[in-house]
């Protein structure tokens, strides 16, 4: 008879415990739409402050290879190459 009552309390408390994990749970951390003027401001200082400056630094050292490849090519000799 003990055996049945914790077999039965045993069934119970996981079929309590499924019952409570399956449940969806309501989101609460989903962010707060931004406004479109705060996003405008963000976007704009993202692109001028990141995105910019990235993009020249990238463009100078795109330039700087680009010579150097020419000048390699022109003259492959290990002088070229160490430049």
């Amino acid at each position: 008879m003990l055996r049945f009552k914790l077999k039965i309390s045993f069934c119970l408390l996981m079929i309590a415990t499924l019952c409570t994990h399956c449940v969806k749970k309501k989101n609460t951390d989903e962010p707060a739409e931004a406004e479109p003027e705060t996003r405008k401001v963000l976007l704009e200082n993202i692109a001028d402050n990141i995105i910019l400056p990235s993009y020249e630094n990238f463009r100078i050292k795109l330039d700087t290879m680009v010579v150097k490849s020419k000048t390699f090519t022109s003259q492959p000799d290990s002088t070229s190459l160490s430049n």
